[in-house]
């Protein structure tokens, strides 16, 4: 009975240990210039200035991506090029809803915040010169303000997989863990109560 009570336990701490592990961690197999985003890919913005604007990824090629895109229902092919200089990238037409996250990487002046979108809470690039927050994994723009505050651009949705920051998984572990550990506890206790009675 005990070494069958071993081995529960033992298996018990195992899955506690994965847990842990998944809640302090997020695995984000990415492409070095634009992260996950991959063809089919749709993302959807509201702008002050140019009213509603989409997004489709047509091709996603090493270090160029295509775009399919939609402004006041008119629509046009876009490529972007993650070697491109920063003029030329600032001349690009979607270059203040997407850039590449490899050129992201290499900004120095930029901060890793969390920013919560839709209930969850994921890693962005802050630029406080832009006032700006954009998604680390893909370099989608999460928003983007005023100098008085106002919101001025934000992401209204997408299917691309997002950097998901530890605070939002780490309810797994929070939950998970202290439920098991319980639970062991108190099979330890009855147990050894049982062999009190039996002697």
């Amino acid at each position: 009975m005990e070494k069958t009570f071993r081995r529960v336990l033992m298996g018990l701490l195992v899955v506690c240990l994965a847990c842990l592990i998944a809640s302090t961690s997020t695995i984000v197999i990415a492409e070095p210039n634009w992260g996950t985003l991959s063809i089919g890919n749709e993302i959807q913005w509201q702008s002050n200035s140019y009213g509603t604007i989409k997004m489709k990824v047509i091709n996603v090629e090493g270090k160029t991506i295509t775009l399919e895109v939609t402004v006041s229902g008119n629509t046009h092919t876009e490529i972007l090029d993650a070697d491109a200089s920063i003029t030329e990238l600032n001349l690009a037409y979607v270059s203040p809803w997407l850039l590449p996250k490899s050129y992201l990487e290499e900004d120095l002046s930029l901060t890793t915040q969390n920013y919560e979108f839709e209930g969850v809470s994921y890693t962005a690039y802050y630029s406080e010169s832009s006032r700006s927050y954009r998604d680390t994994n893909t370099g989608i723009l999460f928003e983007s303000r005023s100098p008085d505050g106002t919101i001025t651009d934000r992401l209204v949705s997408t299917d691309a997989y997002m950097a998901v920051s530890t605070v939002s998984i780490g309810c797994l572990g929070t939950l998970f863990i202290p439920l098991v550990s319980v639970t062991a506890l108190v099979s330890y206790s009855l147990i050894r109560l049982r062999k009190k009675e039996v002697v």
